[in-house]
């Protein structure tokens, strides 16, 4: 199935999900991603701020900051260029509506500098559709994309996704990025 077909059957799928069933969905993928070894040792967590169509991130952002985790989340610099930063965050009162009508960091706040980035970092990644080897679907910004083809291989990726965005094949071109790992409401997918 070519991407703009897939994205909108998985946009319609969303739509039919529940409020309920997205917040009690979102908790268990919380809960396996805080109890996950891979995830749980990181120092540094890289994470979207969810839209109420995606996989929540609000209390697990909450959770790794109480935890004493460095959160940066995303702010986008050129939309046309498709271009984001992340920036440190010490609480949930540092983030705005901003592009897109999506939760930003203030712009006060100073960015985090790309070439310190290790493998003591993980990405949360964002996306419509996911397939078992990794391959991501996102929303057809190449933010994400570009991101990590700036940074180093050694980055963690890892997806928080429903278990309906789970699909059998995810078509890619050379410019996008795969995830190490997804994780579900009903399984954790190591993809490498």
């Amino acid at each position: 199935m070519d991407k703009l077909k897939l994205r909108q059957v998985i946009k319609n799928k969303r739509k039919n999900m529940t409020e309920n069933d997205s917040s009690s969905s979102s908790n268990m993928i919380k809960e396996k991603f805080l109890g996950l070894d891979l995830c749980r040792n990181k120092k540094n967590v890289l994470i979207y701020v969810s839209t109420k169509l995606e996989v929540g991130t609000i209390d697990l952002i909450k959770e790794l900051l109480d935890r004493g985790v460095n959160v940066y989340t995303p702010k986008v610099i050129n939309l046309e260029d498709g271009l984001m930063r992340f920036i440190k965050i010490s609480s949930l009162d540092d983030l705005e509506v901003g592009c897109m009508n999506i939760l930003e960091p203030k712009s006060n706040l100073l960015e985090l500098d790309e070439s310190k980035i290790d493998s003591t970092f993980l990405l949360v990644m964002p996306g419509l559709a996911f397939d078992k080897n990794g391959h991501r679907l996102g929303y057809g910004g190449g933010f994400y994309d570009r991101f990590c083809n700036r940074v180093t291989n050694d980055l963690l990726k890892v997806a928080l996704s429903f278990d309906y965005q789970i699909v059998d094949s995810v078509s890619v071109n050379e410019f996008d990025v795969s995830v190490d790992v997804v994780i579900t409401e009903k399984e954790i997918i190591r993809c490498k």
